[in-house]
């Protein structure tokens, strides 16, 4: 875990703010402590949920473009919480 991710957390734990996460580790320690996070796929999810984008597909794949690890499990499933096509 990084600096970014353990400032992130004790700034969660300090005001009960929901964290943003993707890191593995502090993700992991979110969930000990009982701290509410989120990660980027749910930020997407609940984007798509509240109509801020019409769709998540070609957002989760640009990522994964950019060297943010998504497997493929978890671009499938985003699209079955969206709402989308799989393929």
């Amino acid at each position: 875990m990084g600096a970014g991710e353990a400032a992130t957390l004790t700034y969660a734990g300090k005001t009960g703010a929901l964290a943003l996460l993707d890191d593995q580790a502090a993700r992991s320690h979110a969930s000990k402590h009982q701290l509410p996070f989120f990660g980027t796929v749910g930020v997407l999810i609940a984007a798509k949920r509240k109509g801020l984008v019409e769709v998540i597909k070609p957002l989760l794949y640009e990522l994964r473009s950019r060297n943010f690890h998504l497997s493929d499990k978890v671009i499938r499933d985003a699209l079955i919480k969206s709402d989308e096509r799989c393929h």
